[in-house]
């Protein structure tokens, strides 16, 4: 995600992390990573928490199932299925950009980090 290397770009060029080895040590943590992406006001969790609350209850649960699923790539039938045939949803997700559909392929992918922050959310 853009927001997350303008964070750890920032961390460095602050003095935040010596090294990049050091940031990357720090990053590599699965379980702290969201909260490892922080400088100042900006924050990854917080802009996904603000996404997050944007979406419909129905759009929250298909995006935490495709990413409970822990697939890197998605078919397009796999997506409206869990999305119970709602072609809306999709499109929501897609417009607010946390489902990512490549155009040459028509296969569907979630960010990491997404996908991480959804999978862990309760609906």
């Amino acid at each position: 995600l853009p927001l997350a290397l303008r964070i750890a770009g920032a961390r460095l060029s602050a003095g935040q992390t010596a090294r990049l080895a050091d940031l990357a040590a720090a990053l590599s943590d699965p379980d702290k990573l969201l909260g490892e992406l922080v400088i100042g006001d900006l924050s990854v969790r917080r802009r996904l928490d603000v996404a997050w609350q944007a979406l419909d209850v129905n759009s929250r649960r298909v995006l935490a199932a495709l990413a409970r699923s822990g697939a890197q790539r998605l078919a397009d039938s796999r997506v409206l299925a869990a999305a119970s045939d709602e072609a809306a949803v999709v499109h929501a997700l897609a417009n607010s950009c946390l489902l990512i559909q490549d155009s040459e392929t028509g296969l569907y992918r979630l960010a990491p980090l997404v996908g991480r922050y959804a999978a862990a959310q309760n609906v």
